[in-house]
């Protein structure tokens, strides 16, 4: 085996709006319940450190954003899996030998 494709979907996010008027209660505790559920600023920064973000823009997609469209604590953790099933698969299986480029 010389090459493997492999198309996936982004892990579990926020939604990528608030469909509730800015200016109620609610929309406030919306948004602050689904901001429990994003990684933490220093989770982020690890993450930044081990897999660096090119980008056209000054900020990427979910900085842009802020709490909502970002992808959650259970969505990273699914990638991770996602990762260490493919590695599993196709390296410490033997089928790809690893090049550097994923």
């Amino acid at each position: 085996l010389q090459q493997a494709s492999v198309l996936f979907r982004h892990g579990d996010r926020s939604p990528t709006i608030n469909c509730m008027d800015p200016h109620v209660q609610p929309a406030a505790q919306e948004a602050a319940a689904w901001a429990k559920m994003l990684p933490t600023d220093k989770f982020q920064m690890k993450l930044g450190i081990a897999f660096p973000v090119v980008s056209e823009h000054s900020a990427t997609r979910d900085e842009r954003l802020g709490i909502f469209g970002s992808m959650t604590q259970m969505g990273v953790y699914q990638m991770y899996r996602l990762g260490r099933v493919l590695a599993g698969r196709y390296f410490r299986g033997k089928l790809l030998e690893p090049h550097g480029t994923f």
